[in-house]
């Protein structure tokens, strides 16, 4: 009854289904689907607890197995819950540990590889950590993985030209720095063998594009940072750009999901082609009736060439489809800063309590315009010689402001540290 309540999306229903079963038997399968179905909940506290309530129940070797590698799959969900709610630290050992329970345990399946896979795109994201806590980041244990990745893919069979060199590079320099790059290295070979292991088409697709988005995020990674750059070797974001393509492609093939449309129109846009990238973000649209999101990338695509009312339409389309969704009002806010228009700081400080990556450029944006209007401020009044004193509405915004720059300098790489001086003007301002 708790799966057939599970499998119709009556989750809270499951959940007290579940806890029924536990109180008429305690035993090991209770509590996994206790597990289950408050993970699915996302009630993922209560759900570590069952996992770790099963374990300790669990005598066989097999359900030890499963629910090691279910717990390793809540915590991943608990490292993105927390990435978005600020608590790095945490959301780097929730990481950490799932990885170190797939070594013990041996990642194999389709399943498992994929618990590494998101354990390293979340630890890649919260790289910052690596320094403030060493003790989160154990290369032994990535190291160990990539050996296991790289024996199965022996195994599997032969393995993309690009990605051999992935592994072969990784595996002659150890360790490397910055150790983000060891993350998305491990990433990537994961996202492999779930492409080697997939039992259908759409499995397949899947994968590809998991692989495609490691190597989009691994070009990012390179291009803004002077330590990985090097325009020649291997990591040079070209390189790695045609490798994501050459996956969005391979899952197109496949499976022409909004998803895999969403990555191969990105990937293009960076590219410079920008036929193809308005063509897949358009089968995006396609695929994903419901979704803003591809509709806020083609806004994006529009408004990179100039096009600014075209942009627009796009932006106020992914709104009305999906109110709820970032893209639309980042958009919107950056249709607004192009046209020189005022309510462009409304429009940031709407962004700013969504999730999402684009929180980084609306929380620079923000702090920038306030910025910018307290600067105004200060010359009207030194011209007329009046005493800064500022309303209660722009104290408001500039406490804002400042906690956006301190957020964005937290979770941005702030090469050029644009985002450290703007923090420092708003303090100065704040006094």
């Amino acid at each position: 009854l708790c799966e057939a309540y599970l499998g119709i999306g009556r989750i809270h229903t499951a959940v007290k289904v579940a806890r029924k079963v536990k109180e008429l038997d305690a035993c090991v399968s209770a509590h996994w689907l206790c597990a289950q179905t408050t993970m699915h909940a996302r009630m993922l506290d209560v759900a570590l607890g069952h996992f770790d309530d099963a374990i300790e129940c669990a005598e066989d070797g097999v359900w030890t197995r499963v629910l090691s590698v279910g717990r390793a799959e809540c915590l991943t969900m608990c490292a993105e819950k927390w990435y978005h709610d600020g608590l790095f630290g945490r959301a780097a050992e929730a990481c950490s540990n799932a990885l170190s329970a797939m070594l013990e345990c041996g990642a194999r399946s389709f399943l498992e590889w994929g618990v590494v896979y998101v354990s390293c795109v979340w630890m890649a994201r919260v790289h910052s950590q690596f320094t403030k806590h060493p003790e989160l980041f154990d290369s032994n244990v990535l190291e160990a993985l990539m050996g296991c990745a790289q024996s199965q893919v022996v195994e599997q069979g032969p393995m993309p030209g690009y990605l051999k060199q992935v592994v072969d590079k990784a595996q002659s320099e150890g360790e490397c720095e910055p150790k983000v790059r060891l993350v998305l290295e491990l990433a990537a070979v994961a996202a492999q063998l779930r492409v080697m292991l997939a039992e259908s088409s759409v499995l397949a697709a899947q994968s590809w594009t998991d692989l495609g988005s490691v190597y989009y995020t691994y070009s990012t990674e390179t291009a803004s940072s002077p330590l990985l750059f090097q325009s020649q070797s291997l990591y040079s974001s070209t390189k790695l750009l045609d490798a994501a393509a050459d996956c969005a492609t391979a899952a197109m093939q496949l499976d022409p999901t909004a998803r895999a449309a969403n990555l191969q129109g990105t990937v293009a846009a960076v590219s410079k082609n920008s036929a193809l990238s308005q063509h897949a973000f358009i089968v995006a649209t396609r695929r994903a009736v419901l979704s803003g999101m591809p509709w806020a990338n083609l806004g994006s695509l529009f408004l990179v060439h100039g096009d600014i009312e075209l942009a627009n339409k796009a932006f106020a389309r992914a709104q009305m489809t999906e109110p709820d969704f970032y893209g639309g009002w980042m958009g919107q806010a950056l249709v607004a800063e192009c046209m020189d228009a005022t309510e462009c700081v409304d429009l940031y400080e709407a962004c700013l309590a969504h999730e999402g990556v684009a929180t980084d450029v609306a929380d620079f944006g923000y702090a920038y315009h306030v910025w910018q209007s307290l600067a105004v401020l200060d010359a009207e009044r030194a011209l007329s010689h009046t005493e800064r004193v500022l309303s209660h509405t722009e104290q408001n915004r500039l406490l804002l402001a400042v906690y956006a720059a301190r957020r964005y300098v937290s979770r941005s790489s702030d090469v050029h540290g644009a985002g450290h001086y703007l923090l420092g003007m708003l303090l100065e301002h704040n006094g």
